[in-house]
């Protein structure tokens, strides 16, 4: 895997993590009692949870009737998800900005390996341009 490649991944991991800035809240049943059940379309940290839900769909396979040893995946994501749960948003935003700021550091650390590489391959002419440019 490159760091380019790695630099990506980092991003697109980041924007999952980061909570919604704004979720509506659940409205009342006609009683005016808010119901106990958990409904992931409100909550500001479902876009983490979905992803997290798909993977174990992806890993959860029907077990054999023979085996009644769970997945060990499906359950390391589950508590996951319920670490995610309890994780207050602010908190989960930091986490997804130190990511960000991390994948942004390789990104530029990248470029400058790649101009690196090139400046050692160039000839010896550039090599004293780049140098009188610096």
């Amino acid at each position: 895997m490159t760091s380019g490649f790695f630099s990506v991944l980092l991003r697109d991991t980041a924007t999952l993590l980061r909570p919604l800035p704004v979720a509506p809240l659940r409205a009342p049943d006609s009683a005016g009692i808010f119901s106990g059940k958990f409904d992931h379309a409100v909550h500001p940290h479902r876009t983490s949870i979905l992803v997290l839900s798909d993977l174990s769909k992806l890993f959860g396979t029907k077990p054999h009737p023979s085996k009644t040893k769970p997945n060990h995946i499906t359950h390391k994501l589950l508590f996951y998800i319920a670490h995610i749960l309890s994780t207050q948003s602010i908190l989960l935003r930091a986490v997804s900005e130190e990511v960000m700021a991390k994948s942004l550091a390789m990104e530029k650390d990248t470029h400058l390996v790649t101009s690196r590489s090139e400046w050692m391959s160039a000839p010896s002419q550039l090599k004293v341009d780049i140098v009188e440019e610096i």
